[in-house]
């Protein structure tokens, strides 16, 4: 069914919205929005809560009946901070905080309004409180008769509602009260009463909030994730709703609302059969949309941000690809990877675009209002829609892309291996990789002796068998990797990206992981072939750099071809963690250890950001006690002996 040919949706239904389950409030800005798909959906509650009932979670008895209907209610928060923005925008023009409400000509009446704070009540409804200062009288020639001045502030009270326009909302003062600077309302002159209710009310309720942008996408994310269901696209969009607001502690709630037709048998779980080759082919589709997905966004969202914000957005990606590389390295698919790695993606970067929004004009805080929304119905829909077949791929997440950038299209959504300098910009990286060694100025430019190994693809075999341990020459072969390290730090340090005081432990660091990725080794040989050392997650080559990881920030092919570019490579990721994470949020001031600091930028190297304290926390799992342990060894062994503790890897 085309666009043109389906019914009309009923746009807004006025009056009691249906039940739904409360959630957590008085967090930041839009903090219930930004949680609700994730921690307090009412699709994610257990049956027995009102709000929406999953269809796999019914009780065997409910909705069997033929036409059954499961109602979702989606939860959303329009901040107060989002409205005081508006008022600030459209009323309070002047200088950003006042607004001259009356000015007469004869220069003796007067009323300025300024800094418009908006806060709940304790009633339900809006508070909307502002400075006033007023001088008034009786104009008589070039004087005032009975001069009057007073300094408080007017304190009125709103309730919100959608008006003719279906999803404007609008606002109406119902009370309103006036408070001199000693917050008592006595001796406020009758004249100023008059000012206030006939200029300050109707100039307040003048300011509207269209919340058309957030239906539009709702809608659109709803026909296009639902099309391989067209009962339940027609009934979604039939009955889809935005429902009165209510007024709650940290914003106005506003309740999404549409059905679905629900299951009509319950299915007693069965154990996953392996995975058939078009469920894998299926499955590398979805998880390459989701990549490619995550990227863009948060590329797009980082573009404009001050650099605290950008870098923990720059952050919540980092973590999801590593959460990919895992997923990546599971040996079943019994349970849907994409859906959770969306859900754990969103849950981190949905307050961040409330800290977006907090610095942002009205139009980017509705814009990242209703890209959060269809991602939170995204999720809902993921949840509940289970039997219709509806799940987080690339249709899904295309619509959910428009809800942020309208006009963005296929090509800004592929995946792709190829090198992306605004990828490498947000991780605070130049353009491309750096050389390994760079030639003094005036120097001729002569290529390092591991690069001379490697002139032609001829040469490439000779060089791969160079750099395969070998029993009989293990010395020599633990001495070439040393000096290759050794000058991918003596190039770090001439960049002088590390601080002179971090440099014996940065030294150290680089070559321990090393060890503790590959033993030191590019190449393995099997079956008399040698080939590039690859895990089953994707991480290649002497540092083990992960293609998922760190796909479009390096050379896919390169990382495994080349030795000294895997180094390089695996370099700057390290000197990436120790001074971005590691150092600057002062790990070695909280341990009283400088060479925590190697402990902390392993443990993110090996498991991503949120891992930066796992060395020293009691709850980590055990077999990530063990890979820190064995780093930290290795690390204390390299300080002692140097190369030729690495021996040890081949002992035996």
């Amino acid at each position: 069914m085309s666009a043109a040919t389906r019914p009309a949706p009923r746009r807004i239904l006025r009056g009691t919205p249906p039940p739904a389950t409360s959630h957590s409030r008085g967090a930041r800005p839009w903090s219930s929005l930004a949680v609700l798909a994730l921690l307090a959906l009412p699709v994610l509650a257990a049956p027995a809560e009102p709000g929406v009932t999953p269809a796999n979670e019914r009780r065997a008895d409910a909705g069997d009946e033929p036409g059954a209907v499961l109602p979702v209610a989606l939860p959303i928060t329009l901040d107060y901070a989002v409205i005081e923005r508006a008022l600030t925008e459209h009323v309070f023009v002047e200088d950003g905080t006042s607004a001259r409400i009356l000015a007469s000509s004869d220069g003796c009446n007067e009323l300025v309004a300024a800094r418009p704070r908006v806060d709940a009540a304790d009633d339900g409804r809006m508070r909307v409180r502002l400075d006033i200062e007023a001088r008034g009288g009786t104009a008589l020639g070039a004087r005032c008769l009975l001069p009057f001045t007073w300094r408080g502030q007017v304190e009125l009270l709103e309730t919100a509602a959608f008006g003719s326009v279906p999803t404007r909302l609008e606002f109406r003062v119902t009370d309103s009260r006036l408070l001199d600077a000693g917050g008592t309302a006595e001796g406020v002159p009758t004249v100023l009463w008059d000012w206030v209710k006939q200029l300050v009310h109707p100039r307040i309720e003048a300011v509207a909030v269209d919340l058309a942008p957030l239906e539009r996408d709702a809608l659109r994310l709803l026909d296009t994730t639902l099309a391989a269901a067209p009962a339940a696209r027609l009934a979604a969009l039939d009955s889809f709703a935005l429902h009165t607001p209510t007024g709650r502690p940290d914003g106005l709630e506003i309740i999404l609302g549409f059905d679905l037709p629900a299951a009509t048998h319950e299915r007693a779980p069965t154990p996953a059969p392996p995975a058939t080759p078009a469920e894998l082919a299926a499955w590398e589709a979805r998880w390459q949309a989701w990549d490619a997905f995550a990227t863009w966004a948060i590329k797009t969202l980082a573009a404009d941000e001050p650099a605290t914000l950008r870098d923990a957005l720059r952050e919540t990606l980092e973590q999801a690809r590593y959460d990919l590389r895992d997923a990546l390295a599971s040996d079943t698919l019994a349970a849907d990877p994409v859906r959770t790695l969306f859900v754990d993606t969103w849950q981190r970067l949905a307050p961040l675009l409330a800290s977006a929004a907090d610095d942002g004009d009205t139009g980017t805080a509705l814009r990242y209002l209703a890209f959060t929304s269809a991602g939170d119905l995204l999720v809902a829909l993921d949840r509940v829609g289970g039997h219709l077949g509806v799940r987080i791929d690339r249709h899904g997440l295309r619509a959910l892309a428009r809800a942020l950038v309208a006009e963005v299209d296929e090509a800004d959504l592929a995946w792709d291996t190829r090198l992306d300098p605004g990828l490498r910009a947000l991780y605070g990286l130049p353009a491309t990789p750096p050389a390994v060694i760079e030639p003094a100025p005036g120097a001729a430019a002569v290529p390092s002796w591991f690069e001379w190994l490697m002139p032609s693809a001829h040469a490439a075999i000779a060089a791969r068998d160079a750099w395969l341990p070998r029993t009989d020459t293990l010395d020599a072969y633990l001495a070439r990797v040393d000096a290759l390290l050794g000058e991918v730090i003596a190039a770090e340090e001439a960049r002088d990206n590390v601080a002179a005081r971090f440099r014996p432990i940065y030294r150290r660091l680089v070559r321990a992981t090393a060890w503790q990725e590959s033993c030191w080794r590019q190449y393995v040989e099997r079956g008399g072939e040698i080939r590039p050392l690859q895990s089953q997650a994707g991480s290649v080559g002497l540092m083990q750099v992960n293609k998922h990881v760190w796909r479009g920030i390096y050379d896919l092919e390169r990382l495994a071809a080349d030795v000294a570019y895997n180094a390089s490579a695996g370099n700057e990721i390290l000197v990436h963690y120790l001074v971005d994470y590691a150092i600057a949020k002062k790990e070695h001031e909280t341990t009283g250890d400088l060479e925590a600091l190697a402990r902390a930028t392993y443990a993110v190297y090996n498991g991503g950001p949120r891992h930066l304290a796992r060395y020293r926390n009691a709850d980590t799992r055990a077999s990530l006690r063990a890979i820190d342990a064995a780093f930290w060894r290795k690390y204390q062994a390299i300080g002692q002996s140097g190369a030729d503790a690495v021996r040890a890897c081949y002992a035996g």
